[in-house]
């Protein structure tokens, strides 16, 4: 956790692996997802959403020939941005979005506990 100036925190790291992370944004309350070459900011249930789209789509795609061939392309929150992913980016991308959101709900619940 990263303070500001005035002593509140400014973001957290809620995953990080690598290059891949989600960082959160006290200041303006945006998950800021790195995922190899996505960089991709979102509200919560933006967050959410992409998640479980990720692992509709793994489930649909998971018997793949071509784990790693990038051929699924997934929708954003953002209309006109699609994300062409592997069987096993859909995979490590949504794990990476649920540890994310399962960290960031804990530490909220702690922090208004």
């Amino acid at each position: 956790m990263t303070l500001s100036s005035s002593g509140a925190p400014s973001f957290e790291t809620l995953f990080e692996n690598g290059t891949n992370r989600v960082i959160y944004c006290y200041e303006c309350r945006l998950f800021h997802v790195y995922y190899g070459t996505i960089s991709i900011d979102l509200i919560r249930s933006s967050l959410d959403s992409l998640a479980s789209s990720l692992e509709a789509y793994h489930t649909c795609y998971e018997e793949t020939s071509m784990p790693d061939h990038r051929s699924v392309e997934i929708g954003t929150p953002c209309t006109s941005v699609r994300l062409l992913l592997s069987v096993n980016d859909l995979h490590s991308f949504g794990l990476m979005l649920r540890s994310a959101c399962a960290v960031y709900d804990e530490r909220y619940q702690a922090m208004n506990n």
